[in-house]
């Protein structure tokens, strides 16, 4: 039974109680399970700090589609113009590379960190089944493409932004359900291993650029 006795201080009245065996005995038990759940506390709150830390060399979901956007940035816009030089060998290559360098840096930098955002939003699809998530991704590619193609394009006179949308938007369309397939296939947990990761985002971008080097004129 608690007992209560009541001295002053400073501030006021303050209690003296004192415990007897039970109470000494709840509030041990109490203290144990108070240090459990902070243990379980740290540990989820360790394994949420970075994707990246549960395997080495791996990387998380912003990361991952940020290097796709990157890639994709990159190698089918410089397709495309080798495509154009290569159709016109008479004209200037000094203007070709450089409206190529150009549009290849603002695509490539506009893709990787809007890649961010789009491995947050495909983190969230994942929670979906596979045909609804498949029939979403290829919204958010073209979306995604839209705004990494446009501001490659923009470079050109700002012209050139409608153009590099409507490609930007056909390469993402393509780009984003293929590699979030192979992301989900090769990916332990919510992390993929930069082996598995470049291989594959490069492998979308180069296919892309295939296609686009390919096409019939």
């Amino acid at each position: 039974m608690e007992k209560h006795r009541y001295k002053e201080n400073e501030t006021g009245y303050s209690a003296e109680i004192e415990h007897g065996p039970d109470e000494v005995a709840f509030a041990e038990r109490r203290l144990n399970r108070l240090i459990e759940l902070n243990a379980e506390y740290a540990a989820l709150s360790k394994r949420e700090v970075s994707d990246e830390t549960h395997l080495p060399g791996a990387v998380g979901y912003e990361r991952s589609f940020a290097i796709l956007g990157l890639w994709t940035g990159i190698l089918p816009p410089a397709a495309f113009f080798l495509r154009l030089a290569t159709d016109s060998p008479g004209d200037d290559v000094g203007a070709y590379f450089l409206i190529t360098s150009l549009v290849t840096s603002a695509a490539a930098a506009t893709g990787y960190f809007t890649g961010k955002i789009v491995g947050k939003i495909v983190r969230e699809l994942d929670q979906f089944s596979l045909p609804a998530r498949f029939a979403m991704l290829p919204f958010v590619g073209t979306t995604w493409g839209i705004l990494a193609g446009g501001a490659g394009g923009a470079p050109i006179f700002l012209f050139g932004a409608i153009p590099g949308a409507v490609i930007g938007a056909a390469a993402g369309c393509a780009a984003l359900p293929v590699f979030s397939l192979l992301h989900s296939a090769l990916r332990q947990g919510d992390v993929i291993e930069r082996r598995h990761l470049y291989p594959s985002a490069i492998g979308v971008a180069a296919t892309l650029a295939a296609l686009i080097l390919g096409f019939p004129a």
